[in-house]
Parts: C-alpha cells; structure tokens; sequence
C-alpha cells in the first residue's frame, strides 16, 4: 500500500478484475468523491466508475475500477526513459483536448462551475 496526499491507495487484484482502493480523510476524500460524481456526470467515458465506498469516523474509503496504463506525473516526473517524448506528447495533447472541450461546455453554461482552489 503507497502514499498520496495523506491517503492509503492501493490496486487490489482479483480473478474477477482489479481495483484501486483509496482511504483518507472523510473531508478531504469528501471533496474528492464530489470531483468524481461531477466528472462522471459530465464526462463518463473518461472517469474509472465508482464501485463501492463507505465512510467511517472519520475515514472514507472508495473503490473504483481500475484502469490500466501511466499518469500524467509517472511520465512527466518519474520517466527515465529516454523513449517517452512520444508518450509524454500524447498524453499532454490528449490533456489539452480534453480541458479544451470541459472549458467550451463550461462556456455554455448560464451557471458556471465552482473551484476549489
């Protein structure tokens, strides 16, 4: 099990198919959660799905699907390879489509969307 921003993740493997678990913070993994819905609502074909979550005390745990291949941060940060530039090319112009299209809806929209930052 590894680290991410205070939160315990994992990828659990089963003969049925593989998941990523995630434990942390109810308020922080709240947020998150809130992230998530929204993306799948608006974009669902590029969102793992919600498989399962429960919140304790003060912990919320979630399964999603898991889904296979690099981030963004494992090929721009953590790549020693020197073969990547490709890879590194595509996955940012497949960012910039995508952020293209979520701000051209955005535009649309009397209502715009709230950020948390």
């Amino acid at each position: 099990m590894n680290t991410r921003s205070g939160c315990r993740i994992a990828r659990i493997r089963s003969a049925q198919r593989d998941v990523f678990y995630k434990e942390g913070n109810s308020d922080k993994m709240s947020s998150e959660l809130k992230g998530i819905r929204l993306w799948q609502k608006h974009f669902p074909a590029h969102v793992p799905r919600l498989l399962w979550k429960v919140k304790r005390t003060q912990h919320l745990m979630i399964l999603q699907e898991w889904v296979t291949g690099r981030d963004l941060l494992d090929l721009t940060v953590n790549d020693e390879k020197q073969d990547s530039a490709f890879q590194q090319s595509q996955a940012l112009r497949s960012l910039f489509q995508m952020l293209t299209v979520i701000w051209g809806e955005t535009l649309k929209r009397k209502k715009h969307a709230e950020v948390d930052f």
